[in-house]
């Protein structure tokens, strides 16, 4: 659909402002964007398409200029449907708790019931709601019977040749998720370890390629039967040193 961006866009700033006001309403933000709020209710929640007309209305609202719009709309059109699936995750779906959902489903947690999801995962109902609307659209899962299943048992999303912005947003939304176990997590549950060293840079590269394996090798050894939780590996190796 050539408005998805601009659509998601919408979802995303509804629910930053929910964030702030938890008393936000769909009706408060159809004033705001001068729409009918029961036509904005169906297009949130997946049960009619952003129209191009709209599009460009609601977009004005949420900062967005003609040009963009445009750049958005034709984008979308103009690549293949492998590009428009890693353009809808990284550029509109980059919160963490999308592919927690998927990992989620792996265990004996897994329930397609939104407010039990949304009490697991500690996010919001609206936003659980909107991400499984997103990995349905795009093929990752799908329901039966009331239960989520996964279409592809394994999904590969890192990009060792370069970042963005939405991987960035990614990347920061784990670290502060790091942060936030520190406190929350007991330490029986949890690993935090480091290390401060003295390095030539010449080799990192190579040390690049061993964190790599590390991973995989970590996701080969953790993998198997008789999953019960969703847990997060983040590997952080940066300089204290300022270049001069």
């Amino acid at each position: 659909m050539k408005t998805a961006i601009v659509c998601n866009l919408l979802k995303k700033e509804f629910i930053k402002r929910s964030q702030i006001n938890s008393s936000y309403s769909i009706r408060a933000y159809a004033k705001y964007l001068e729409v009918d709020h029961s036509l904005l209710s169906k297009i949130m929640r997946g049960k009619l398409s952003l129209s191009q007309k709209m599009a460009y209305k609601v977009g004005g609202k949420l900062g967005l200029t003609i040009s963009q719009i445009n750049d958005y709309i034709q984008e979308k059109s103009e690549k293949n449907e492998s590009e428009q699936i890693s353009e809808d995750i990284f550029t509109v779906m980059a919160d963490w708790y999308h592919f927690a959902i998927l990992e989620l489903i792996k265990t004996k947690k897994s329930s397609s019931n939104v407010t039990d999801l949304s009490e697991t995962l500690g996010v919001s109902e609206l936003e659980i709601e909107m991400a499984l609307s997103r990995l349905i659209r795009l093929g990752f899962i799908f329901v039966r019977k009331n239960n989520i299943f996964l279409q592809k048992s394994n999904n590969n999303w890192f990009d060792h040749e370069k970042s963005s912005e939405s991987r960035k947003v990614l990347q920061k939304q784990l670290l502060a998720k790091a942060l936030e176990a520190v406190d929350k997590t007991s330490f029986e549950n949890r690993i935090n370890s480091s290390l401060t060293i003295a390095i030539n840079k010449n080799k990192i590269k190579k040390f690049s390629k061993k964190i790599e394996e590390f991973i995989k090798e970590s996701g080969d050894f953790l993998n198997g039967h008789n999953k019960n939780e969703v847990y997060q590996l983040c590997v952080a190796f940066y300089p204290l040193t300022k270049e001069v």
